[in-house]
């Protein structure tokens, strides 16, 4: 594809999230929406992906499925009159999922351009927060004073392959002393790499590191490092475009917007 094609798409799909409008449908259209949801009822359980990532995703050990995210789930669904049928999936298989409509919704998703033009995504229902951490007690022996000094200090770090880092992360990747200092992983983030020494540091969810250092022995906990700390902004739950219709996005955004801390808050 052509530079100039490249940015006609680019342009399509920001005016489409900003209008509402999406050039892959009739203009004002909803999506073919399966069976699934019509005149206001669901016709079908709808299927959501999710992956153990605690707190927001887990399950538990007598096999019941639950989190921030999948309990907010079950809650809009509910009282939107649907049913819910959880579907374990690895990431990032997730998302091509979702684009096929092989599933409906995924929760815990950050938006991007990209993602929107197979996905319709929620209004905000929290915030994310990633960190930097190392091993506890460890944050005097790396005297970082932002993420650039990752490179000249030689400091090894692991970053989520598939995750959005926010813009000052991605640019660093495109520094070579930055990238030769980072082990990208694939899947869920593993915490466990600097608690057994694998790499120095990881930047991580500040929810997912609580929930970590619950679930661990002292000497495997990881402490925060006060020199790196991203607001990677809201959180939506994201919908397939093959799937989903408009009005069923619609009725979610009304129960999150009807919460104490729904959309308003959070924006």
């Amino acid at each position: 594809m052509s530079v100039s094609r490249c940015f006609i798409h680019a342009l399509l799909v920001v005016l489409s999230v900003l209008t509402g409008l999406h050039p892959w449908t009739r203009a004002g259209a909803d999506p073919v929406s399966r069976g699934l949801f019509e005149d206001g009822h669901c016709l079908r359980p709808v299927r959501v992906g999710y992956l153990p990532r605690p707190p927001y995703q887990a399950v538990s050990e007598t096999g019941e499925i639950r989190g921030i995210d999948l309990d907010l789930v079950r809650e809009v669904l509910t009282a939107v009159g649907c049913p819910t049928e959880f579907v374990a999936v690895g990431w990032p298989r997730a998302l091509p999922l979702l684009e096929r409509g092989v599933i409906d919704m995924l929760p815990g998703a950050s938006f991007s351009v990209e993602r929107a033009v197979y996905a319709q995504f929620s209004v905000p229902y929290r915030r994310e927060t990633f960190a930097l951490y190392v091993r506890s007690g460890q944050v005097e022996a790396y005297p970082l004073a932002s993420l650039a000094d990752v490179g000249p200090q030689r400091f090894h770090l692991a970053l989520n392959a598939d995750a959005l880092y926010g813009a000052e992360v991605s640019a660093l990747l495109t520094v070579p002393e930055f990238r030769a200092q980072v082990t990208l992983i694939k899947g869920v983030e593993q915490p466990s790499l600097v608690s057994i020494g694998r790499v120095d540091g990881y930047l991580l969810d500040t929810g997912t590191a609580s929930s970590y250092n619950g679930s661990v022995t002292r000497a495997e906990q990881l402490e925060r490092h006060p020199a790196v700390t991203i607001d990677n902004g809201p959180v939506h739950f994201m919908f397939s475009r093959l799937t989903v219709p408009d009005s069923l996005v619609g009725l979610v955004n009304e129960r999150i917007a009807l919460r104490p801390d729904g959309a308003d808050a959070i924006r």
